[in-house]
């Protein structure tokens, strides 16, 4: 499967990478997230693994988001599978901080 970053969810990533190797000045757990991000993205496009549904969420509050999440590090992708177009589209990227219910109200 192809993956596809949708502008919103590079925006994310440039963005979280950007503030820890720079903001807090720690470019070696910078580099580790993105290492990270690359390992969860290529289980997730090998079909090894598929993450979790937004609508079987326990809380029952994301159940018309159409999405697939999972945890890396300190944050949050979203993303979902498109068996028709063989692809896979990344969202969004955000630090769980924020809140699940946060960042999806935010977005969707």
């Amino acid at each position: 499967m192809r993956v596809l970053y949708l502008p919103s969810g590079q925006n994310d990533i440039n963005e979280a990478v950007r503030y820890i190797a720079i903001e807090l000045s720690n470019p070696s757990a910078a580099e580790s997230l993105l290492n990270e991000l690359e390992k969860k993205v290529g289980l997730l496009q090998s079909g090894y693994w598929k993450g979790q549904s937004l609508k079987t969420h326990s809380s029952g509050l994301f159940e018309d988001i159409d999405l697939n999440w999972c945890s890396i590090k300190n944050y949050y992708l979203f993303f979902k599978y498109e068996i028709e177009n063989d692809c896979i589209r990344i969202y969004h990227f955000s630090h769980k901080l924020r809140g699940l219910h946060n960042i999806l109200k935010d977005s969707f």
